[in-house]
């Protein structure tokens, strides 16, 4: 690849450049926010050791950079296919997940001009920096750049740095819990929860899930013994954390990512994984073990249980269910049958969620994206999600481990998504390994 990009170094046009750019450039070009995002959660633990606040780095520094790269690589790669003269249905129809992400960003455009170019819509609230153009970045910087790169040595590199971070996190707030050191603990009088590097207990929950799913799959499918059983051990450390934080909607989004992990491997291989099924044993054993000092799973089962029967047989206390979230859920539906075509805004739902609970965001990231901007919005949401599963369905044959195990953090985020709200430090997994799990690897160094 030096030797072409020389080449281009010395093009006469830009037309004659982009001829003589690599496909292999765009990926590596593709692949560098990503990077960023995942080595960022290192950065921010050395900052939280060493001055304990790591939170603006990320969400200030970073996030001009990853609007830049995410721009430059799509430029780069809508030229490539320019000057290559692929037609653009062929483009669309490589990738249709992202025709659905700009058929949603293209109405959330429409939304923010009906509703107005809010303080919201054009820099977030305060404590989350959510503008529009983050989120336009989740589908640029995030899915598209992750899409496309199908090189399997980039994408070995992101995951296992993912992995290897996850491990070095995790062990980090291990330390802090055993030695009592609370570097990565949240104090309240009534309990202690961990929220890591993140400004909420939940948020970290998000990691913890797509940490240990990945590792989870990698366990299952990877053949060298070292990095099989690193993984093992980054799933039981992560496990603990994650019982240790009490974050049940989380919880069962890992069980479920497991069930996934279960059901994709039966399917590929026409047979049970002996590896899948043992970790979805150490998931049930660590969790009995851990209720035995502190019982807060089979109560959390039991809590929802009652929480099922509140809901349906429309009881009074049915406004606890879900941790509170209940009530969110109904204003949230409220508001959109309100207005359904192009929502209430960024943010535009807050005041009226703060009337039901001292809470402003819904804590469920598909009724947000539909209260925000719309059902058709909502629907071009749920079809990019569900197009990267039916085309891994259709290519199934053709799926890495990598494949395989983006894939499955991916369901499990999905999953998580039903319970919680969406931040830029942990929304980014969603979009990264959904990308990663559409772009089937080859195994070439360069694609030309």
């Amino acid at each position: 690849m030096k030797e072409k990009l020389k080449a281009v170094m010395k093009a006469k046009t830009l037309r004659e450049a982009l001829e003589l750019l690599p496909w292999s450039f765009i990926e590596v070009m593709a692949a560098i926010p990503i990077a960023m995002f995942i080595i960022s959660v290192l950065i921010d633990t050395i900052m939280m050791i060493v001055i304990a606040y790591p939170y603006l780095f990320l969400l200030n520094d970073m996030w001009i950079s990853f609007y830049i790269l995410g721009g430059l690589s799509i430029l780069l790669y809508i030229g490539k296919c320019h000057v290559e003269k692929i037609k653009f249905r062929d483009v669309i129809k490589q990738n249709i997940p992202m025709t659905f992400f700009i058929g949603m960003a293209v109405l959330i455009l429409i939304s923010t001009m009906i509703n107005g170019w809010t303080e919201y819509a054009i820099y977030g609230h305060p404590s989350r920096y959510e503008s529009i153009f983050v989120y336009f970045s989740y589908f640029i910087s995030f899915f598209f750049c992750s899409s496309i790169i199908k090189n399997e040595k980039i994408k070995k590199f992101l995951i296992y740095s993912f992995l290897a971070i996850s491990l070095i996190y995790g062990i980090c707030v291990g330390v802090s819990l055993i030695f009592d050191t609370y570097t990565f603990v949240m104090l309240r009088p009534e309990t202690t929860f961990i929220n890591g590097i993140y400004s909420n207990p939940n948020h970290y929950a998000f990691y913890l899930t797509v940490s240990i799913t990945c590792c989870s799959a990698f366990f299952a499918l990877e053949k060298k013994k070292i990095i099989k059983w690193l993984c093992f051990v980054s799933f039981v450390v992560n496990l603990i954390i994650l019982l240790k934080n009490d974050t049940f909607g989380c919880y069962l989004s890992t069980f479920g990512g497991l069930l996934f992990l279960l059901i994709v491997l039966v399917i590929i291989n026409k047979r049970i994984d002996k590896n899948t099924l043992f970790l979805i044993g150490a998931f049930i054993a660590v969790s009995f073990i851990f209720n035995l000092f502190e019982p807060t799973v089979i109560g959390n089962f039991l809590r929802f249980g009652a929480d099922i029967g509140s809901v349906f047989q429309d009881k009074e206390n049915a406004k606890y269910a879900g941790t509170g979230r209940w009530p969110l859920w109904k204003e949230t539906i409220k508001s959109i049958i309100e207005k359904p075509f192009f929502g209430h805004g960024t943010e535009g739902i807050r005041e009226r969620l703060l009337a039901v609970k001292p809470i402003d965001r819904t804590h469920n990231e598909y009724l947000q994206y539909t209260a925000f901007y719309g059902i058709p919005a909502g629907i071009c949401y749920l079809a990019a999600i569900m197009s990267v599963f039916i085309h891994g369905l259709k290519n199934k044959k053709k799926l890495s481990k990598y494949e395989i195990a983006a894939l499955a953090a991916a369901f499990a985020y999905c999953f998580s998504a039903f319970f919680g709200s969406s931040r830029t430090y942990t929304a980014p997994y969603l979009f990264i390994f959904l990308g990663l799990g559409f772009g089937i690897c080859n195994k070439q160094e360069e694609k030309e």
